[in-house]
């Protein structure tokens, strides 16, 4: 990032910007991923560079293929005071389209985590994969019986359901 935070912060809203175009950026995403929280005068408040950095690489997708096991070690084992939410690399998988065998295990763990965030995030990312599959249904179905409030929940079950019917 930039020694100014408020430029290294504009810069990775702008990388996101250019989608798959951005491509080249994907190494010093990754960079970012490693930082943690910076403060920008500007705003006057602490910004999460790495959940920025995640959502960059989401819309590069495919191009941004080389940071997926990065994304997925983090959501694995969190860095420790360190400012990125796993929930960011989770989103961004699923935004990815990415149905690697290695992406769809890590989110159907992930559908287990004690953390909220974290398992509507994989919800949600699983219902966006262009794929359909029994493990995939069967682990929102178990998901949405251990927590029959979730809407979001519910929501993602219910589009994998219908992906099945096409």
């Amino acid at each position: 990032m930039d020694q100014d935070p408020d430029v290294g912060l504009a810069a990775l809203f702008v990388i996101g910007m250019f989608g798959a175009d951005a491509d080249m950026a994907t190494p010093q995403l990754q960079r970012v991923l490693l930082t943690g929280d910076v403060f920008s005068p500007h705003l006057g408040a602490h910004v999460f560079a790495p959940d920025i950095a995640c959502e960059a690489i989401s819309r590069i997708g495919p191009g941004a293929a080389q940071a997926i096991q990065q994304m997925i070690q983090v959501i694995q084992t969190p860095p420790a005071g360190h400012g990125l939410s796993p929930s960011a690399c989770v989103r961004a998988l699923g935004k990815m389209g990415n149905t690697q065998p290695d992406v769809i295990s890590t989110l159907l763990a992930t559908l287990k985590s004690s953390d909220i965030n974290m398992r509507n995030g994989a919800a949600s990312a699983l219902s966006t994969l262009p794929i359909w599959s029994e493990e995939i249904q069967g682990s929102l179905q178990r998901a949405v019986q251990r927590e029959p409030d979730s809407v979001e929940l519910e929501d993602a079950l219910e589009t994998v359901r219908s992906r099945r019917s096409r």
